[in-house]
């Protein structure tokens, strides 16, 4: 019995742990992103104008925080990218986005090209102009959005 006792108490322990680790990389990330956007005078984010470096500079510190963060927090990241008008500036390509709750979402204009979206819920997810080339998704998932218009479609095909 005590070792069961021990085994759920190292087990709860690594839970938080790991939730904490996650946090702190969250936090971290949208303070570096909130900063971006205070110094950027020119409103270059906004107007999708990011020189090369910048743009693959915001690209690999996403995808590089996306590899350590579960469902929950790559909700909120995406969230946080949404809010921030970010969406058709950062790139979401190639990121397992795999049973995330994007339900309702604005996500025109996006780059989800590779993404993992199996699972997803689109459900009234606008994906007007968003490039799904290459994306791992399933036609009944892209039914339900809200728009496909000018969607570039897994197979390369543009939407009507």
């Amino acid at each position: 019995m005590a070792f069961l006792t021990a085994s759920v108490t190292a087990e709860n322990q690594r839970v938080g742990q790991d939730q904490m680790a996650q946090e702190a990389a969250l936090q971290a990330y949208l303070d570096q992103m909130t900063q971006l956007l205070i110094d950027d005078s020119d409103a270059q984010l906004h107007r999708r104008t990011l020189d090369s470096d910048a743009n693959s500079l915001l690209n690999a510190r996403t995808a590089l925080l996306m590899e350590q963060l579960d469902a929950d927090y790559k909700r909120r990241v995406v969230g946080f990218l949404e809010q921030a008008n970010l969406i058709p500036v950062v790139s979401l390509a190639d990121i397992n986005l795999r049973n995330l709750s994007l339900r309702s979402a604005n996500l025109s204009g996006a780059d989800l090209r590779g993404a993992d979206l199996i699972g997803a819920d689109l459900r009234r997810a606008d994906l007007t102009d968003a490039d799904l080339s290459r994306a791992r998704v399933t036609n009944e998932q892209l039914a339900e959005a809200k728009s496909l218009q000018g969607a570039t479609m897994p197979d390369g095909s543009q939407h009507d």
